[in-house]
Parts: structure tokens; C-alpha cells; sequence
């Protein structure tokens, strides 16, 4: 009779846990739906797992607004600096601004489980933001995560220990690594596409202007539930503010909604080089229709030789690599930024993507001044529109650059908060350009720089050679 019992306890719980299961599904199904405004379909495959579906036919440059689990972090720092008890801040110092994006993500993960539990440190958690917050954990935890893994997160560990004591007590460490584990395999950074004005110390510890891209970490509901593909039909886009599903060619209804985890780069190598990266960073086979393809027929792939892959490589390290003042230097850099736009659009059977709207804005900045530079801001400005439509910050910063590249620099100046000396924009639109080259070169060199907590909030880039 006491094992009958038992079998039938544990039937029950089995039973309550598909229950729980099928309700959580309902739940992310009916919110895909919200989000995409009726034309995605969440789906739930024995073989594929959770994945989307077009609910209707989407043509090419089909444009979906995705929704954060949670709030999105940035190499700036304002969630990290919030979560810090006032101690922790003063003289910290993050090694990178992809770090401290990731960091940032991090922070700002912990503050939404405390809201949602009811407690946020002077009343964060409180009314419709408490709700709110409960809503977007409640999608953190039916998120997947990987199987295997230890649940002690150690740089978890030692930057929650650095939270202010009412976050701490609020959301243990144990609590946060939990909730970590549905965000590993998940979470992207990102770039965002339109650059802005910032600044950066300098050795003299004087503030200089940048031209800069924001770095973006995060986690967004229909980023998290679309699986991947090496020939991808869509593209993420993140405009500073919103991060975009862009469909690089025509899907059909029923067809599936896939991007690609891995860069351009990665994309040009073999299948078995693919196949490696995604099993050692994502824990999966891909079965995608390419690598389907070159596993059956060799011939088909469209990957680049050894040789080739040697070119690529050079081509990528010269890209991150900005040329100086000199003509020559700059034609040729924009040479190569051209064979590498050629490369993307070549895994895209010649539609545009992000690296190509990257290699294009690059261009348009570092072209010899006259036809050929005009040539690349009119070649933005129209991939600009393709990926992210006329109304969009990028579309009107591509239009800017070509038609008023001195009110551009104006704005640029303001928002790097330049003294009012040197936020004189000049009617010469030559020199204008000239200025947010070397803003953007001086963002450029870096990137790679700590980060430094600021008296005032938030963090900034620490000093170094301009």
C-alpha cells in the first residue's frame, strides 16, 4: 500500500509539473503574440525545442520591435553604478566596456528580481513597476538553460557581495545565480548601430569628445525563443532603444524564424569549424538547412577555403584597425571595408546586413573627401531605410551625415557635453567632417580601455593615449 501511495504521489507531481510546464508555454505563446503584434507563432518541437514560426507572410524588410525580459545594460554603467553600496564605487575601476556592459546586464537583473519580489530599496518594487517586474522574471524562468553546470556563479558571487545591503537582502546570491542560469544561454551583446557623442579621460585626466557606439547586453523575449541558422532570414538591429528583428529576404507562413548566433567571420568558415563553436559555446549540433546541405554534398558550401579564411582574417583585423589622415591610407582601408561588405552580402544571396550597415557607416566616415565619400553616405543612407525604415535615429543620422555633416557635428558636440568653445559647428562642411573622423578614430582607440566609476554616476572611459 505505501509504495502504491508513493507511485501515485509522484505520478501527481509529474502531472503538476506538466501542468506547470504547459501553462508556462501558454503563458510565453500568448506573449509572443503581443509582442510581434499577431505575426510570429511560438511553437513547442520534440526535436528543435521551443522556436518561432511566421504566423503570416513576411516579406523582406519586415521590421518587429523585440521586448526585454529585463532592462537592458550598456557600457555605461548606470545600472552597475545604482546597485553599488557607496563604498564600492569610489576608486573602481571595470577592465573593458564589454564587461562592463555584461556587468551592467547583471545589475540590472538583480534590481528587477527585487522588485518583483516586493522589495527594491526605497520602494522600486512597489505598485505597477513591482507587477511589471514580477511579469518579466516570471519570462526569465521559462527561459531555457543549459542541463549541465555548476550553480555557483563566481563572478556573481563577487560583485553581488559589492551591492548595497538592502539589494543583498533582498535578492540572495543564490536567488541571483538561479536566475543567471536561464540568461547564459541566451543573452546577446550588441552594438548599436547609430553612433552618438560621449567622452573619454585622457592621460592629463582632462575629458575629451567621441563619436561612439553604445554597447549593448541584454536578454529580449523573441531573441531568446528564435533559433539559430548559418543562413539566417533575419537580422538583429539594436538602435540604441530598441532592439530590432530585421527579415533579410521573404518567409513564408509556417516557415521557421531564424538569425545567426555566430558573426560574419565565423559564418565564412567550414561547416566542422561552425559546427565546433556552436557545440563548445551554445551546446548544440546545428542541423540548419546549410549545414544539412554541406554535410551531404561538400560542393554546395559556401564557405571560404584556408586560403581565403587567411584573407578574412587579415581583411577583420585591418577593419578594426582605423586608417590615419593620409589619402592613400584611407582608400585603402575603405577597399577593404568594400571586399568585406561584399563578403556579408554574399551570405545573404546580396541582401544587406548589420556588418554591412557597420562597413558602410565606417566608409562614409574614413572616405576621401569628394565623390567617393558622398557616394558611401548615399549608399548608407539607403541601407539604412532597408534595415531600419525612414522614421528610424539611424536612417536620420545617414541623412544628416550626408546633407548637413556640420549640424551633425553640432549635435554630436552637445551630446559629449564639449565646452561651448569647442561646441562652435562650423558652416564648413569638410572641416566638419574632418572633426567627426577624428572623434570616432579617438572611439576607436578606446575601446578597449577600463572603465572607471564617476563621482557624478555611471562610469567612464579611463585615461590613455588619444
Amino acid at each position: 500500500r505505501c509504495s502504491a501511495e508513493a507511485a501515485g504521489a509522484a505520478g501527481r507531481k509529474i502531472q503538476e509539473e506538466e501542468d506547470d510546464d504547459d501553462e508556462d508555454f501558454l503563458q510565453l505563446q500568448a506573449r509572443v503574440a503581443v509582442v510581434s503584434q499577431g505575426r510570429l507563432r511560438l511553437i513547442d518541437t520534440p526535436d528543435r525545442g521551443r522556436c518561432l514560426l511566421a504566423a503570416r507572410d513576411l516579406p523582406a524588410g519586415t521590421r518587429i520591435r523585440d521586448s526585454p525580459v529585463v532592462p537592458f545594460g550598456s557600457d555605461g554603467g548606470e545600472h552597475l553604478w545604482q546597485a553599488l553600496s557607496p563604498e564600492n564605487r569610489e576608486g573602481l575601476s571595470v577592465g573593458s566596456g564589454d564587461l562592463l556592459a555584461a556587468l551592467d546586464f547583471l545589475s540590472s537583473m538583480v534590481a528587477a528580481l527585487a522588485a518583483a519580489r516586493g522589495s527594491g530599496g526605497g520602494g522600486s518594487g512597489a505598485g505597477a513597476l513591482g507587477a511589471k517586474r514580477a511579469t518579466e522574471i516570471a519570462q526569465l524562468r521559462n527561459m531555457y538553460r543549459f542541463a549541465t553546470g555548476s550553480s555557483r556563479v563566481p563572478m556573481i558571487r563577487r560583485w553581488h557581495a559589492r551591492f548595497r545591503g538592502e539589494l543583498r537582502a533582498a535578492v540572495p546570491v543564490e536567488v541571483a545565480e538561479e536566475a543567471w542560469q536561464h540568461v547564459v544561454p541566451n543573452w546577446r551583446r550588441l552594438a548599436a548601430v547609430c553612433p552618438r557623442g560621449a567622452f573619454v579621460e585622457e592621460e592629463d585626466g582632462k575629458v575629451a569628445p567621441v563619436l561612439a557606439h553604445r554597447t549593448i547586453c541584454g536578454l529580449w523575449l523573441l531573441m531568446a525563443l528564435c533559433e539559430h541558422a548559418c543562413d539566417p532570414n533575419c537580422a538583429l538591429m539594436h538602435d540604441g532603444e530598441d532592439l530590432w528583428f530585421t527579415f533579410l529576404r521573404d518567409v513564408r507562413k509556417g516557415q521557421a524564424v531564424t538569425t545567426a548566433y555566430l558573426n560574419v567571420q565565423s559564418l565564412r568558415k567550414p561547416l566542422k569549424a561552425r559546427l565546433t563553436v556552436l557545440q563548445e559555446a551554445w551546446g548544440f549540433n546545428c542541423a540548419c538547412d546549410r549545414c544539412k546541405l554541406e554535410s551531404e554534398e561538400p560542393s554546395s558550401s559556401s564557405a571560404c577555403s584556408s586560403e581565403e579564411q587567411a584573407t578574412d582574417d587579415a581583411l577583420f583585423e585591418a577593419w578594426r584597425t582605423p586608417p590615419g589622415d593620409a589619402l592613400e591610407e584611407r582608400a585603402d582601408f575603405c577597399r577593404s571595408l568594400g571586399t568585406l561588405g561584399a563578403l556579408a552580402r554574399g551570405l545573404h544571396a546580396g541582401a544587406p546586413d548589420p556588418t554591412v550597415h557597420s562597413q558602410l557607416l565606417l566608409e562614409s566616415i574614413f572616405a576621401p573627401d569628394g565623390e567617393d565619400q558622398q557616394i558611401a553616405c548615399r549608399q548608407l543612407l539607403e541601407v539604412s531605410e532597408q534595415l531600419l525604415g525612414p522614421a528610424s535615429q539611424a536612417t536620420a543620422w545617414a541623412r544628416r551625415l550626408l546633407e548637413d555633416p556640420a549640424g551633425l557635428l553640432h549635435e554630436v558636440l552637445a551630446d559629449s557635453g564639449s565646452s561651448a568653445r569647442e561646441n562652435q559647428a562650423t558652416a564648413d562642411g569638410r572641416a566638419a567632417r574632418s572633426e567627426l573622423r577624428q572623434l570616432y578614430r579617438r572611439h576607436l582607440a578606446s575601446r578597449e580601455r577600463p572603465r572607471r566609476a564617476a563621482a557624478h554616476g555611471g562610469f567612464v572611459t579611463a585615461g590613455g593615449a588619444g
